[in-house]
């Protein structure tokens, strides 16, 4: 796998669009690419939990495709957003039955340390590479319990 700095990533994104690929393709390649790393990481989906955290910009929709992919090859997903996702992949998620959560309803973060309690796998798709904002409140909080 190889990695990339973010500045990289902005000049693939532009030479990508350059060449006529769309982000909307961008994005489903993006969120094949994780379901498809999680099933080569975990050998088998069958019975397996695995957690999405998903942000509020692109790749928190990377993490909405990808947990798609993994409900219907079979793993156990749940999706736990920052907030309550305002989005369409959002909506299409939970028509699936994929059951989501979000920090902004669950106060005291239960359903967060139960959901990695359980876990075999987290995909981050908190932030991506556009992201200055400060990490706070509900955001930091969920990544110090996913640190823990």
């Amino acid at each position: 796998m190889k990695l990339v700095t973010t500045t990289q990533m902005k000049t693939l994104e532009s030479q990508a669009a350059a060449f006529g690929i769309s982000t909307a393709e961008l994005t489903a390649a993006a969120g094949l690419a994780i379901a498809q790393e999680a099933w080569i990481t975990l050998g088998h989906l069958e019975n397996r939990n695995i957690i999405a955290l998903i942000g509020t910009g692109k790749n928190g929709l990377d993490g909405l495709i990808a947990a798609r992919h993994l409900a219907d090859w079979g793993a156990k997903i749940q999706c736990y957003g920052i907030r309550n996702g305002e989005n369409e992949q959002w909506s299409q998620i939970v028509s699936t039955g994929v059951p989501c959560s979000d920090a902004e309803n669950d106060k005291d973060f239960a359903i967060i340390d139960k959901l990695f309690g359980e876990a075999d796998l987290v995909i981050d798709a908190l932030l991506g590479i556009t992201s200055l904002r400060p990490i706070e409140g509900n955001l930091a909080e969920i990544m110090k319990r996913l640190a823990a």
